[in-house]
C-alpha cells in the first residue's frame, strides 16, 4: 500500500476469540500497534475458509497489513485471495506452501521431554486430545507425541488418541473414555483444552480411586494459580507478539523486503503435586529448549 495513503490499520484475522491463545494474541497486539498509531481492526471467521478468504479482501482495501492465524492447511486454500500490494504475516501456523513472512511456534523438543519425565514418573500411559489436527501446529504435536511414546514402556497406540474438531469439549466424557482406554495421564495440546481439563480434574481427582495427571499449554511467563499442579508447556506468546508488530511495521515501509520463517521454541516446566491431599512437592523451573 502507498504510504502517502496510508490508513493507519492493520487487520487481523482469526479462527475464534473464545480460544485462550488468540485472545490474549489480540490484546497484546492492539496495545502494541496503538503505541505506533495503528489501530487494529480485529476479524474472526469461525473457522471458516471462506470468511478467511472475504477477510483477506476486505482487508486489501482497508488496511495497511495483514496479520492471519490461518485455518488453511494448504496455501492454495487462500492464494487468490491474498493481496499482492498489502503486507500479509502469518502466525502461530503456517500453511504448506506459504510464501508470505510467517511467525511459527515448535513444540516438538518440549513435547517429547514433558512426555519422556511423565513416563519416568509413572504416567506413562498417556492420551493425547487433539483439536483441528490438520493444522501445522497440530501436526508437529501429533508426530512429537508419536515419537515420545514409543521410546516410553507403554510404547504408542494410535487409539490414545482423542479428536475434537472444536474447543467445546465434555470433560467428563473425555476422561471417562480416557480412563476406560486405560490411560492414566491428558495431554491437553491448546490452552482452552487444557483449562477445562483442569477445571474438571479439580473435582474429579479427590473423589478417584486411580487419579488423573495432566500435561497442557500455557502462556510463557503466565502464573499458573491453581490448586493442582500440572506439567505445561510454555507457549512464547510475548516473543512471538513483539515479532509480528516489529515484522510488519519494516513490510510496510519495505515492501520488497526479503520473505522469512521465524521459528520460536516453546518451553517445558514441571510440577508435581498430590492430586489427592492437593499438596505440593516439589516444582522444577522453566528449562528453555
Amino acid at each position: 500500500m502507498d504510504q502517502n495513503h496510508s490508513q493507519h490499520v492493520i487487520g487481523l484475522i482469526l479462527p475464534s476469540v473464545s480460544n485462550d491463545y488468540c485472545g490474549r494474541l489480540a490484546d497484546q497486539l492492539s496495545e502494541q500497534f496503538a503505541s505506533h498509531g495503528y489501530r487494529l481492526s480485529i476479524s474472526v471467521t469461525g473457522r471458516s475458509i471462506g470468511m478467511e478468504r472475504e477477510l483477506l479482501h476486505l482487508y486489501a482495501d482497508t488496511a495497511d497489513g495483514i496479520l492471519v492465524v490461518s485455518e488453511a492447511a494448504e496455501y492454495g486454500e487462500l492464494e487468490s485471495a491474498v493481496p499482492e500490494n498489502v503486507p500479509a504475516v502469518f502466525l502461530n501456523r503456517k500453511p504448506a506452501g506459504c510464501p508470505h513472512t510467517s511467525i511459527i511456534e515448535s513444540n516438538q523438543l518440549a513435547v517429547f521431554q514433558c512426555i519422556l519425565a511423565n513416563a519416568a514418573s509413572g504416567n506413562d500411559r498417556i492420551a493425547l486430545v487433539c483439536a483441528n489436527r490438520h493444522l501445522s501446529l497440530s501436526r508437529e504435536i501429533i508426530e512429537s507425541y508419536k515419537n515420545a511414546m514409543r521410546s516410553t514402556p507403554s510404547g504408542f497406540h494410535e487409539e490414545w488418541i482423542f479428536d475434537t474438531e472444536n474447543m467445546a469439549v465434555n470433560p467428563e466424557e473425555f476422561v471417562n473414555q480416557i480412563v476406560n482406554a486405560g490411560c492414566n495421564t491428558i495431554f491437553a495440546c491448546t490452552q482452552t483444552l487444557t483449562r477445562q481439563f483442569l477445571d474438571y480434574l479439580l473435582f474429579y481427582n479427590p473423589h478417584a480411586a486411580s487419579p488423573v495427571a495432566l500435561i497442557g499449554f500455557v502462556n510463557k511467563g503466565t502464573p499458573s494459580k491453581t490448586q493442582l499442579a500440572f506439567d505445561s508447556i510454555h507457549q512464547p506468546l510475548q516473543e512471538l507478539t513483539d515479532l509480528a508488530v516489529q515484522q510488519m511495521l519494516y513490510r510496510i515501509q519495505s515492501p520488497a523486503a526479503p520473505v522469512r520463517e521465524y521459528l520460536l521454541k516453546a518451553s517445558y516446566s514441571s510440577q508435581k503435586v498430590d492430586v489427592v491431599n492437593l499438596t505440593e512437592k516439589n516444582e522444577q523451573g522453566n528449562e528453555s529448549l
